[in-house]
C-alpha cells in the first residue's frame, strides 16, 4: 500500500515540476488513482455487501455513456486538438511533387506553434533522419530537394510582406485565419478542413 501512495505522490510531483503541464504529461497519475479507487471500492463492498450491485450499475452506466460519447461527438470535437486537418493538409501538399518547396504555417488553429508544426510535418511526411540531417536526398523512398530547401515553417502575420518573394513557385499551406495577412493574389489548389493549399498568382 505504501508503494501505491508513493506512486501517487510521484505522479503529483511530476505534474508540479513539468513545464507547461497538461494531462498528457502526467499520465503516470492515472495508474495509482485507478488502483486506489479499486482498493476503496473493495473495502466498501466488503463492509456493505449490498453496495456491489450499485457499484456495478454505476460503472456500467458510466461505461455506456463514455463509449457513446468518445467514439461519436468527442471524436469530431477533438479533431482540432489532434491537428487532424493540419496533418491531412500537409500530407496532401507533400504528395504534390510538382512543388519543390512547401511553406507551412505555424498556426494549428487552437494554438500558434511553429516548432509543433515542424514536428507534425516530419511525422506525417515520414521524414527520414538522414534526409533531415542533410546526409541524403532520399526521404520515404522519394528523391527530394534538401530538407531546408523543401520545408519552410512560416509566421504569416510577421512575414506577410516577404511571402510573395519567399514562396515563388512553391506551395503555401495556410490556416484560413492566416488569409487576413495575405496581400497578394493567389490560387487555391485545394481546401482541407480549415486549411488551404495556395500558390502565388502569376
Amino acid at each position: 500500500m505504501l508503494a501505491l501512495w508513493g506512486f501517487l505522490v510521484t505522479g503529483i510531483w511530476v505534474g508540479l515540476i513539468t513545464y507547461e503541464v497538461n494531462i498528457n504529461r502526467v499520465n503516470i497519475i492515472f495508474y495509482p488513482i485507478i488502483l486506489l479507487c479499486a482498493y476503496g471500492i473493495g473495502l466498501a463492498v466488503r463492509k456493505w455487501k449490498k453496495l456491489w450491485p450499485v457499484v456495478a450499475a454505476a460503472y456500467g452506466i458510466s461505461s455506456i455513456l463514455f463509449f457513446g460519447t468518445y467514439f461519436t461527438t468527442y471524436a469530431e470535437e477533438s479533431r482540432e486538438y489532434y491537428n487532424k486537418d493540419f496533418m491531412e493538409a500537409v500530407a496532401e501538399a507533400d504528395s504534390l511533387e510538382e512543388y519543390e518547396s512547401l511553406y507551412i504555417t505555424g498556426n494549428l488553429g487552437w494554438q500558434f506553434n511553429r516548432d509543433a508544426t515542424e514536428i507534425l510535418t516530419q511525422y506525417v511526411c515520414k521524414i527520414d533522419a538522414q534526409y533531415y540531417q542533410g546526409k541524403s536526398n532520399v526521404s520515404n523512398g522519394r528523391e527530394l530537394p534538401a530538407y531546408a530547401d523543401r520545408y519552410h515553417y512560416i509566421y504569416p502575420e510577421q512575414q506577410a510582406a516577404e511571402l510573395v518573394e519567399m514562396v515563388g513557385d512553391g506551395l503555401l499551406v495556410l490556416y484560413q485565419g492566416d488569409l487576413q495577412y495575405i496581400d497578394f493574389s493567389y490560387d487555391v489548389v485545394d481546401t482541407v478542413g480549415d486549411y488551404l493549399l495556395l500558390t502565388v498568382q502569376n
